[in-house]
């Protein structure tokens, strides 16, 4: 098996144990805790929804996460 193809293996192994150990994290929360963590998310999907009607967010190829300074 050649370097590259086991350098992607190993890749992916971690990614499915990072996701696998996200749903085990939120599986023990509390419907509270759930709620609180889903209303999160909806507040940063809004703000960026605000960011990008207002030209302030300029997409994932861009420095800065995609956040472009402040006019």
């Amino acid at each position: 098996m050649s370097d590259d193809w086991q350098g992607y293996e190993n890749k992916q192994a971690a990614w499915s144990a990072h996701e696998c150990e996200q749903l085990r994290h939120f599986q023990s929360l509390s419907l509270r805790q759930k709620m609180e963590a889903v209303q999160g998310m909806a507040d940063v999907l809004r703000r960026f929804k605000d960011m990008r009607r207002q030209g302030r967010f300029t997409g994932a190829g861009s420095s800065q996460a995609g956040i472009a300074s402040p006019r």
